[in-house]
Order: C-alpha cells, then sequence, then structure tokens
C-alpha cells in the first residue's frame, strides 16, 4: 500500500506539473499536501491517520519519515508495475493477450486494478458485495443513533454509556464496535465520527482497528445482530 501511496503522490511531480518535490507539498490536487498538514480543507476524505500511523504514533515524526519515504521514490521514476494494465501484464502483453481474444479466451479486466484476471474478478466483486451492504443499510435506515442501539445490546449497557468518555474496560470496547461498525460498515467518515464522539481523527482510527479485532474475537457481525434485531 504505502508503494502505492508513494507512487501515486509523486504523480504530478512526474508530469511535470509541479517543478520540485518541495512545490509538491503545495499542489492542491494531490494527497501530499494533506499527510503534511497543508492542505487541511481536503483532510475530511483523505485517510490521513491510516497513512501516519505506519510511520509512527507521534504526528510529527511520522510526516517527518513519510515524507522522507516519499522522496526517496523520485529517483524510481515510473514504475511499470504499478501502473494500470495489470491484466495485459499477466497475460503476457497486448500481442498475447490479442491472441487469447482471437481463441475466445476472455479475462476479467479494470485498468485500475494490479493484478491477474481471477485477482481482479475478486476484487470487483468484494466491492460489488460491500456497496450492496452499504445501500442495504441506507435502505433499511441503520444511522449511528441505531447502531448505539446495537452496540449497547451486544455489550449489555446503556445506550446512552456507549458514547460516553473513560476507560474502563467496557466503554473502550463499546466505542471500538462503534466506530468499526460506523466506519467500515455504514460508510461514515472518520472525521464526522470523531466530531461526534469529540475525538481526534486518530484516535478514532484506533478504535476502529480495536472494534475490527473484537468484532472477530467475538464473532459479533453487524448483518447478524441485526437480523436478531429486526
Amino acid at each position: 500500500m504505502l508503494e502505492l501511496v508513494r507512487y501515486i503522490h509523486l504523480n504530478p511531480l512526474r508530469a511535470g506539473l509541479v517543478p520540485t518535490f518541495e512545490a509538491l507539498s503545495e499542489f492542491r490536487y494531490c494527497g501530499h499536501g494533506c499527510m503534511l498538514g497543508c492542505n487541511p480543507d481536503l483532510e475530511s476524505w483523505m485517510p490521513v491517520a491510516d497513512v501516519l500511523q505506519r510511520f509512527g504514533n507521534k504526528l510529527g515524526d511520522s510526516r517527518k519519515a513519510y515524507k522522507s519515504f516519499i522522496f526517496d521514490g523520485v529517483a524510481m521514476g515510473r514504475r511499470p508495475d504499478l501502473t494500470g494494465g495489470g491484466l495485459r501484464r499477466s497475460v503476457g502483453g497486448w500481442r498475447d493477450l490479442r491472441s487469447a481474444r482471437d481463441a475466445e479466451m476472455f479475462f476479467e479486466s479494470d485498468e485500475r486494478i494490479l493484478g491477474d484476471s481471477d485477482f481482479v474478478r475478486s476484487v470487483l466483486q468484494s466491492s460489488e458485495d460491500e456497496l450492496e451492504k452499504k445501500t442495504r443499510y441506507r435502505r433499511e435506515r441503520i444511522d449511528i443513533d441505531k447502531l448505539i442501539t446495537l452496540v449497547a445490546g451486544v455489550l449489555g449497557m446503556e445506550a446512552k454509556d456507549v458514547c460516553a468518555a473513560g476507560k474502563q474496560r467496557q466503554h473502550v470496547q463499546a466505542r471500538g464496535l462503534l466506530c468499526y461498525w460506523a466506519v467500515r460498515e455504514i460508510g461514515m467518515t472518520e472525521v464526522a465520527l470523531a466530531r461526534l464522539l469529540q475525538l481526534s481523527q486518530p484516535a478514532v482510527a484506533q478504535a476502529v482497528s480495536r472494534g475490527e479485532k473484537l468484532a472477530e474475537e467475538k464473532g459479533w457481525d453487524l448483518q447478524r445482530v441485526l437480523s436478531r434485531n429486526l
């Protein structure tokens, strides 16, 4: 993932849209500036915390390490392994792909996805399933208030205590499960959730990770929980 982040964030520099690496941080149409805090108005929909947490726990240190990592990619130039057309490469090139099609052999393809036909198919199917799931949640009006009620039921606590501050084990578990279901299941942004819970975005990202681990350990699947409560 980090290799892709680096390659994508260096695209404006390789394309000549910015003159220098330092100017890249001020280029509005690139996520690089968001990672460095130069485009705060765009950070609401950029997974800044997800990327920076892989470079350290302190914001200043992680941004410094991130910037150094991105800079190291300048000398690498274009990366054929990180551009579109993974299907073409996996088949053996355009000539072999045409031959395969002439023989009525067809492959799943999508220029946005790197990988062979089977991998592309699995990614597309996963994306379709995810979209269908989120659409169903919207249709059934599963919002944050409903999630709070469901979390309270799963953990055997009052709904008013789910969002309560505190480091008690049950409260931490409740926030984690709520954040996980809200972000990963119904598609709520970490920024919106942070505002609701009066937490920082990195704190919400960490809660999502804790909630995911807890849900896997306990087998708390939102769809199953919903089916029991409908």
